[in-house]
């Protein structure tokens, strides 16, 4: 079943601003997906960085990786893992960038 977004013929599709903004949200964020990214590893003990991963999705994998690593391990011996970028997100094309 398609979303209000996607059938123009829909009552209940959103105004042309509403949808511009959507457009807008979903632009930035399919670039932001191409930026370089590391990941940041945290445990009770130290702060470790793996990458850089040339994109959002090489660092998906690998963070994926980690998680299942995690699984074997005491609950106290566990990281935490997150994806940041390398790029600052006020250097990076954003919909506030847009015409």
């Amino acid at each position: 079943m398609p979303s209000p977004l996607e059938n123009p013929e829909d009552p209940s599709r959103p105004p042309g601003a509403i949808r511009r903004v959507v457009d807008l949200v979903v632009a930035s964020l399919s670039g932001q997906i191409d930026e370089p990214y590391v990941l940041v590893l945290r445990s009770a003990y130290s702060t470790q960085y793996s990458g850089p991963f040339p994109d959002g999705l090489s660092a998906l994998c690998a963070m994926e990786e980690e998680l299942r690593a995690n699984e074997g391990l005491p609950e106290e011996e566990r990281v935490e893992v997150a994806m940041a970028p390398l790029v600052p997100w006020r250097l990076a094309p954003t919909f506030y960038d847009a015409p």
